[in-house]
């Protein structure tokens, strides 16, 4: 079939025919040894690490899993025998840095934040390393937020628009939150900026902990404010930027194959800029003349993608804002030039269209049309221009990820080409099952997970993590392993702000071919592949640290994304009554340091003291008859004199215990106090772990401090007695997972006291596979 579209004379020409694939052909061998060659002398992998969350709280420990592939085959690496692991600040500043070996594509571990570590954003970092030379084509990046809660409360906003414009009203939300929600806390709030809004006033949150602020944009200046709230001692503050709709400055447009073709329905992708050079997003209209043809709009980062027919003899134009006060031309379509447009993805099959216009592309043009997956060509055919109008390329024996479809002259030019993303229905789907997903606290959750579909028999080229934590504790939808491999990795900039639903390519096509067509690629350039560029960066360890401030110096800390249900005092651990946990750890340490066992206690729970009795904040006293908390050494009742604690040395003490609770303080009958101090001495007393050793204190130490799956475990006596506050925001975590033959695995593990919603994490390698699989339950 041919189809004739006059264009200023000349003529563009689309043919249907269906080339061999893998045909002879001297240019296209030589292609083929120069992917090989180059790949062999620049070979990389992908790194990428699973962590249990996104936000800790200072002296928490990091649990990580880390995945090395080689880049182009999948294939667990041989390569890279070490990595690097890095923690900086927003300005680049080093905080944390370790070289971990890798040992057949994977390693794990943990490691602590540091206890005067500040309130902030981070950035975890890894690259693979072979000696001293960078072995990724990508450096690791992912944001983590440490939360500080000595603070004592938390404040978190929203607004009721996203972006605003002269004219609107801004609702400002502003809600506070400690272990509940706080009422009548007095906000504090001012404009910090040079708008013309000047506003400073005060109010008092709600019985919902919330206060909300009017007020309307006069101008499209940036509206900074400061808002502040103060409780007793405690005060938090923060900046809040009000997003105002900023000019275009400029749009860059990436037709797709390179060239817009008149008479061909194409996309065409677009990237706005601000006057800074940041990207910025818009609401608009396509326009033919006045008449306006389609909504436009970018999805985020300033990307977005159209679909047209750009007609002869017409004119477009993309109009921006309410009254379309901003005007740019699209660019004119091409008099001379191929371009290739994916006509569908679907069955395995690649349907292309190819066009091409102008004396320098007659019909008998001979071109090669070939496919890539990084090192490796999977599909080629040469022919004539005139024969490949309407290309079906298979895919089936493709790897999931990145390719890129091209055509090339025969004397080495490129004429188009075009990246796609590829999902192979071989892919092994991965199952979670769960018998419910509602729970109260301290029950047994039971999960089991399974491999779907075609599995590589070999169980050593099956590696998986897991990891169970709050909902709120994790950044939105963070890019998961199988993403990253198959489209992170191969891009130049990051696109998790985009990119971070999981199997966002095959429900968001139009979103992945807009970051596709805007985002360069991060691989090989064909020149370089050819010979004709030679001179290349050759990354070294250094050079990571040497670029960390300019890298991460416009990332910002938002504190909305956190939930009252992570906020406790006792950050990440249980409080146990017979066996010092995490949450215990800040007292334990005050005791080896020596500090006395009067400042320890009102540490744990503040008092005042009458006399030299102990009275606890809040305890129910009268004013003139203010009864002191009963001091209990070793099972023996000391009475409310708080002078006998004078006579302990700090490095006796094994454990203290205190509570206002009627509970605990009634098994002391006949005393009529408010408040109980109960303190082991070490070596003494039937409770001291040091007279008696429990499985767990065996299983305890065996672990040497790695994290116990399934800790606690409540089916036993002496775990339910214990615990008396279960406060983990970790409740599962497993580097390795095994599968058993049928290539499934049931884990368990108890919940928290902690309700709200949980997520469980898989992910990890199936052969050449990445998998990757979330499931929500609730606490309640």
């Amino acid at each position: 079939m041919k189809r004739k579209i006059y264009l200023t004379g000349l003529v563009c020409i689309i043919l249907s025919v269906t080339l061999n694939g893998q045909n002879s052909d001297d240019f296209l061998n030589t292609l083929n040894r120069g992917i090989n060659s180059y790949f062999q002398e620049k070979a990389h992998d992908n790194l990428f690490l699973h962590i249990d969350r996104s936000f800790y709280f200072p002296g928490d420990e990091i649990f990580f899993k880390a995945y090395v592939t080689d880049a182009a085959t999948m294939l667990p690496s041989n390569r890279s025998n070490q990595f690097t692991l890095l923690m900086v600040d927003n300005q680049g500043n080093e905080v944390y840095s370790s070289t971990i070996k890798i040992i057949k594509g994977e390693s794990w571990g943990k490691f602590q934040v540091p206890e005067n570590m500040e309130q902030g954003a981070y950035h975890l970092i890894g690259f693979a390393l072979n000696k001293n030379s960078i072995t990724a084509n990508k450096v690791f990046n992912k944001s983590l937020f440490i939360i500080d809660p000595s603070q004592g409360f938390f404040l978190e906003y929203a607004m009721n628009k996203k972006v605003f414009e002269p004219g609107d009203n801004v609702e400002l939300k502003i809600k506070s939150y400690a272990s509940r929600p706080l009422k009548n806390l007095k906000i504090y709030y001012k404009f910090s900026d040079t708008s013309e809004i000047k506003m400073e006033d005060n109010l008092k949150t709600d019985k919902e902990g919330e206060a909300v602020i009017h007020f309307d944009i006069t101008s499209n200046v940036s509206v900074n404010m400061e808002i502040k709230a103060v409780k007793k001692r405690s005060e938090q503050s923060i900046m809040i930027s009000i997003p105002i709709e900023k000019t275009v400055e400029s749009i860059e447009f990436y037709p797709e194959g390179g060239l817009l073709v008149t008479g061909i329905s194409g996309k065409i992708a677009f990237r706005a800029y601000d006057a800074m050079g940041l990207p910025v997003d818009f609401v608009g209209g396509l326009y033919e003349d006045d008449q306006k043809l389609m909504d436009v709009s970018s999805i985020g980062e300033g990307i977005g993608i159209f679909t047209f027919s750009h007609q002869e003899g017409k004119k477009y134009q993309l109009r921006i804002g309410s009254t379309g006060q901003l005007v740019f031309d699209l660019p004119a379509a091409s008099t001379n030039g191929v371009a290739i447009k994916i006509e569908s993805l679907r069955d395995e099959k690649l349907n292309l269209i190819t066009a091409y216009c102008g004396s320098d592309y007659p019909a008998d043009k001979m071109v090669i049309v070939a496919v890539f997956r990084k090192g490796l060509l999977y599909w080629s055919a040469p022919g004539t221009l005139g024969q490949t109008g309407r290309l079906t390329i298979p895919l089936k024996r493709m790897p999931s990820g990145i390719s890129k479809v091209a055509m090339f002259s025969r004397d080495g030019q490129l004429l188009s080409e075009r990246m796609f993303y590829h999902k192979n229905q071989s892919t092994p789907k991965m199952e979670i099952s769960m018998k419910k997903l509602e729970y109260g606290s301290r029950k047994r959750v039971e999960a089991s997970i399974s491999l779907l579909g075609p599995v590589p028999g070999n169980a050593e080229r099956i590696s998986l993590s897991v990891s169970v934590v709050p909902e709120d504790l994790l950044m939105g939808k963070s890019l998961l392993l199988d993403n990253y491999m198959m489209l992170d990795a191969d891009l130049q900039e990051n696109t998790q702000s985009i990119l971070q639903e999981s199997e966002i390519a095959e429900n968001t096509p139009e979103i992945l071919d807009a970051v596709l067509l805007t985002f360069q690629w991060n691989g090989y350039s064909w020149d370089r592949v050819l010979g004709k560029e030679t001179d290349e960066k050759v990354w070294n360890e250094g050079d990571i640290k040497n670029e960390q401030s300019t890298v991460f110096s416009t990332m910002k800390f938002y504190p909305d994304v956190i939930k009252a249900s992570s906020l406790w005092d006792l950050s990440n651990g249980i409080a146990d009554k017979r066996h010092p946990g995490v949450g215990d750890e800040h007292y334990i340490k005050q005791l080896e340091s020596g500090v006395s066992v009067l400042d320890v206690i009102k540490g744990i729970k503040p008092y005042t003291m009458y006399g030299s009795r102990i009275v606890f904040a809040g305890s129910n006293n009268s004013i003139n008859n203010q009864q002191g908390a009963l001091i209990v050494i070793d099972g023996q009742q000391m009475g409310e004199d708080a002078s006998v604690l004078s006579t302990i040395a700090p490095s006796q003490v094994e454990k203290i215990f205190v509570s206002t609770s009627p509970g605990d303080i009634h098994q002391y009958t006949g005393l009529n106090v408010v408040g109980v101090i109960e303190i082991s001495l070490k070596g003494s007393g039937n409770e001291s772990r040091l007279s008696v050793t429990t499985q767990r204190d065996k299983d305890i130490e065996e672990a040497n401090g790695a994290y116990l799956d399934g800790y606690p475990n409540y089916s036993k006596e002496e775990d339910a007695k214990s615990v008396l506050l279960d406060d983990r925001t970790l409740l599962f975590w497993k580097p390795d997972l095994i599968l058993d033959e049928n290539n499934t695995q049931k884990i368990e593990f108890y919940t928290s006291d902690t309700k709200g919603k949980y997520v469980l994490t898989v992910q990890g390698m199936v052969g050449t596979h990445p998998v990757a699989k979330q499931v929500v339950f609730e606490i309640k």
